[in-house]
């Protein structure tokens, strides 16, 4: 009965009748009717009383099986520790970052800003999860707006329907053995070099980083930035943390380990275990089966988070990840174009296969656009062909489609490097993770290196750093693909020689070697024909 409920609760909690009457604001008197089954409380009250000390309604009405106070003072289901989660493991902290994202894509949701501004701000608890979860379905399923004019699809058929032809195959060059073991040496070295060279300074601020480049003789960018290059009077005046970083002239024996080179290592084995043939469930399983979740980052840990849950490709990339369109799909598609040299289509949808589990839209197509790019590089000479191939591989009613197609037709109208990114800079804020991160800016900057650097190793991987942003991703992007294209010849040994042989892995292997590497491309390129 009711009156014995709150006769329970209160012998429960230690109160007399008068404390426990003081609580709820109400007489003493009132509670000794309660328990007496002379009076029952208003519903106010019931609230009250099941707000206050734990307890349901249903219990207190007896519409559910009585369970002891202690019991019930915990009915809820368990919670995480939100005040001990670390970045990206849980949704709340990044539910701005979600609403930025559901304004890109076209969604209806620009009222809520104020709303998802708050919950934002809250501080760090289950009552903010809550919020944001309810946050969290306004935008999964809010209406796109009317005007919103771009066609973005994620399955690789209406992709494909939305995509230009591909008009460059006519100059494509035909590789022996040899050339192409060379070629691929040179992607692997290239993209080292890359890593390497923006890996210091990742996600430094511009202004930092011209004032260091210029402290230190190396402006414009041409050469690694070394420990030489700072010291204690450098340390102290930037507020970007250098004191912490690993210089090129600080390796010993073979480059760091480093998620852009990680992810290469990871495609490889992928398409080892499974063959060319690998599916995206395949991509999950060897995920989860061979790394945890703390070697990934943003939208990979989400989707890492996502297959532990049970979920697979695309609910993988699609469950509360507010980071579904930024870089990390880009930075994962090397290792698809250099096994099909000469095949950007081929190149492009492996590239789809592995994006989709922890990406969508222009996310997915950042992988793509690279892979596509790569693999023609291969056979091809100018970079104007490889950059016009990769978009062809990519939704033509797209925003990334838009974007680039902008970057070339300011290089063909003329502007200089100087000129596109003073304009580049006035159109993204760096100080802004979903600019920083984000797959467009990111492929803008990359697409300008390679046009503005002409198919120079120097002067590509050089300026795809100089502008700040995702550095390491960017410069070992670039290095990829004008390194598969210029072949081992066209990088200096100032940037192979501190790197090393050996190339370490986050995951359950020895280091890779260049030839292991390599050996290993040639045999997937191989399987294809088989």
């Amino acid at each position: 009965m009711l009156s014995d409920k709150i006769y329970l609760i209160r012998h429960k909690v230690g109160f007399s009748q008068e404390k426990f009457a003081g609580k709820l604001a109400v007489s003493r008197q009132a509670v000794q009717r309660w328990e007496n089954g002379v009076a029952y409380p208003d519903l106010d009250n019931m609230i009250k009383i099941a707000k206050m000390f734990n307890v349901s309604l249903d219990w207190l009405n007896d519409l559910s099986d009585y369970r002891s106070i202690e019991t019930l003072r915990h009915q809820d289901s368990p919670v995480p520790s939100y005040q001990e989660l670390e970045i990206w493991e849980s949704y709340a902290p990044d539910v701005y970052t979600d609403y930025m994202q559901a304004l890109d894509e076209g969604r209806d949701v620009e009222e809520l800003h104020d709303i998802v501004k708050a919950v934002a701000n809250y501080k760090k608890s289950a009552e903010k999860e809550d919020l944001a979860n309810v946050i969290y379905s306004i935008l999964y399923n809010a209406p796109m707006r009317e005007d919103y004019h771009y066609r973005e699809p994620d399955d690789l058929v209406t992709i494909k329907l939305l995509c230009n032809d591909d008009l460059t195959a006519s100059d494509d060059t035909v590789l022996t053995d040899e050339q192409l073991r060379d070629k691929l040496t040179a992607a692997w070295r290239g993209r080292l070099a890359g890593c390497m060279l923006g890996q210091p300074v990742e996600c430094i601020k511009t202004k930092e980083l011209h004032t260091l480049l210029k402290r230190s003789g190396n402006y414009p960018m041409h050469r690694y930035i070394t420990s030489k290059d700072v010291d204690d009077a450098f340390y102290d005046s930037f507020e970007f943390p250098l004191r912490t970083k690993t210089y090129a002239d600080m390796l010993t024996d073979g480059f760091i380990g480093d998620d852009d080179i990680n992810f290469t290592c990871m495609a490889a084995s992928i398409v080892h275990q499974y063959g060319r043939n690998f599916s995206s469930k395949d991509v999950c399983n060897w995920w989860k089966g061979n790394q945890t979740m703390y070697c990934y980052a943003t939208a990979e840990k989400i989707a890492y988070r996502n297959m532990v849950a049970g979920y697979y490709a695309p609910d993988t990339a699609l469950y509360k990840n507010p980071f579904r369109e930024w870089i990390g799909a880009q930075i994962r598609a090397d290792y698809f174009g250099y096994i099909n040299p000469g095949d950007p289509k081929m190149a492009a949808e492996m590239a789809w296969r592995d994006a989709r589990v922890s990406h969508v839209k222009n996310g997915i197509y950042g992988e793509m656009y690279v892979a596509a790019m790569i693999a023609k590089a291969a056979v091809c000479s100018s970079v104007e062909k490889i950059v016009e191939c990769g978009m062809s591989y990519i939704p033509a009613t797209s925003r990334l489609y838009e974007k680039l197609e902008y970057v070339v037709k300011q290089y063909k109208d003329g502007k200089t490097y100087d000129e596109f990114f003073k304009d580049f800079h006035s159109r993204y804020d760096e100080y802004k993770p979903h600019d920083a991160v984000h797959t467009i800016p990111n492929a803008e900057l990359v697409t300008a290196a390679l046009l503005y650097g002409g198919g120079d190793f120097t002067k590509s991987i050089c300026m795809a750093v100089q502008q700040g942003y995702d550095t390491d991703c960017n410069g070992a992007t670039v290095g990829s693909i004008v390194g598969i294209m210029v072949g081992t010849d066209g990088i200096a040994k100032e940037w192979t020689d501190p790197i090393g042989d050996k190339t370490r892995v986050f995951f359950n292997h020895p280091p890779f070697t260049t030839t292991e590497m390599v050996d290993l491309m040639m045999m997937h390129i191989a399987a294809k024909n088989e």
